[in-house]
C-alpha cells in the first residue's frame, strides 16, 4: 500500500486553492514489502464468486514476517487492461457573474447504504474515454451542466482494505453564464436518477463543523 504525504503546492494549484490543502502525492513505504506467494508454491490469485459487476478473489502473500496469510478482496469486472484507472471522480466549480462560487452534488439511491447519499458525480471509465472525457460525461449525465478540466489528478485508492478500485479526482470549472448551463438537462441512466445541489463554497468554509453536517443531513432527507 502506499502511503501519501503533502506535495509541493506549485503541483497542484487548483486543488489546494479550493480546500485549502496540498495536493496528495504516493510515496514509497519504507522497511520490508509483503510479496505475493510464488505460483508454484500455493496460488496468488485465486477466483470465489464472480458476477456482471464485481467479482470475489482471494489472495495468498507472505506479510514481511515472513508469514502466509490470505486476503479476500472485491474487484470490479469492467476495468479495461489499458485504463488507467475503474472510474472517475468529479469535483464541479459552478462558476456565474455576480455569484458566489458553487460546489455542485448529487443525491442518489446506493443500496448497499440503504439509503441516499450525497456526492460528487462520479462514474467508470469506458471503452477508450481518458479521465477527463470520462469526467465531463458523467459531469453532463448525472448534473446537466458542462464543464471544462482544471486539473486531474493520480490514480488513488478507495479502500484499500477491501478492493483494488482506483479513481481519478478531476476538477472541473462550469461557466454558469454559457446557454448550455442556464437551464442544465440531465441524462440519467436507466439504473439510477440524481437530484442535484449547489453549496455556496465560501459560506460552507465559513460556517461551524456541526452547521456543516446539519446541511448535509437536511439534504439528504429532504427526498
Amino acid at each position: 500500500m502506499w502511503h501519501c504525504r503533502a506535495g509541493p503546492a506549485s503541483r497542484s494549484p487548483g486543488l489546494r486553492s479550493l480546500w485549502g490543502y496540498p495536493a496528495l502525492t504516493p510515496q514509497p513505504p519504507a522497511g520490508a514489502v509483503p510479496q505475493l506467494c510464488s505460483p508454484g508454491s500455493r496460488p496468488v490469485l485465486e477466483a470465489i464468486a464472480e458476477r456482471k459487476w464485481v467479482k470475489l478473489e482471494q489472495t495468498t502473500y507472505v506479510d514481511p514476517s515472513g508469514k502466509t496469510r490470505i486476503w479476500e478482496t472485491v474487484k470490479r469486472t469492467t476495468k479495461k487492461e489499458d485504463s488507467s484507472a475503474d472510474g472517475v471522480s468529479v469535483i464541479p466549480v459552478l462558476q456565474r457573474t455576480l455569484h458566489y462560487d458553487c460546489i455542485v452534488l448529487v443525491k442518489q439511491f446506493r443500496p448497499p447504504m440503504g439509503g441516499y447519499c450525497l456526492e460528487f458525480p462520479a462514474g467508470l471509465i469506458e471503452g477508450n474515454e481518458s479521465p477527463e472525457s470520462a469526467a465531463l460525461r458523467e459531469l453532463e449525465e448525472e448534473t446537466g451542466y458542462k464543464g471544462d478540466v482544471v486539473e486531474c489528478s493520480p490514480a488513488v485508492c478507495l479502500d484499500p482494505g477491501l478492493t483494488n478500485c482506483t479513481t481519478h479526482i478531476v476538477t472541473v470549472t462550469i461557466n454558469g453564464d454559457d446557454a448550455c448551463n442556464t437551464r442544465p438537462m440531465q441524462k440519467p441512466g436507466e439504473s439510477r436518477t440524481c437530484t442535484v445541489f449547489s453549496f455556496y463554497l465560501s459560506h460552507w468554509r465559513d460556517r461551524p463543523r456541526a452547521q456543516q453536517y446539519r446541511i448535509l443531513l437536511n439534504s439528504l432527507t429532504s427526498v
